[in-house]
């Protein structure tokens, strides 16, 4: 599992509230962990990875199709079996 915490800010994190994707502080709740964690999905030929909701089963992050700036919560058209089941959207690179 995966969360992504601020650098520069301390106790900041992504976190998915009501389909969006933004910058929070973390309150210690259970909710505000479940909401900030993320189950890893990768395939290492590809160098592409995708992140699973841990509390909305099958939801992932994708890229926003209206904004192409943003990131929201969105669960696939099809079942997804494997990182190859997803399209573009949900899939991030690693970059080193």
């Amino acid at each position: 599992f995966i969360s992504f915490s601020s650098y520069s800010e301390n106790n900041i994190y992504l976190r998915h509230v009501d389909g969006r994707v933004t910058l929070a502080k973390n309150n210690q709740l259970t909710l505000f962990k479940q909401d900030a964690t993320f189950k890893l999905i990768m395939n290492e030929e590809k160098n592409m990875v995708a992140f699973e909701s841990i509390n909305i089963p099958e939801y992932y992050i994708a890229v926003d199709p209206d904004s192409k700036t943003a990131l929201i919560l969105e669960k696939p058209q099809k079942k997804v079996l494997t990182i190859n089941d997803l399209n573009e959207k949900f899939l991030f690179k690693f970059n080193f």
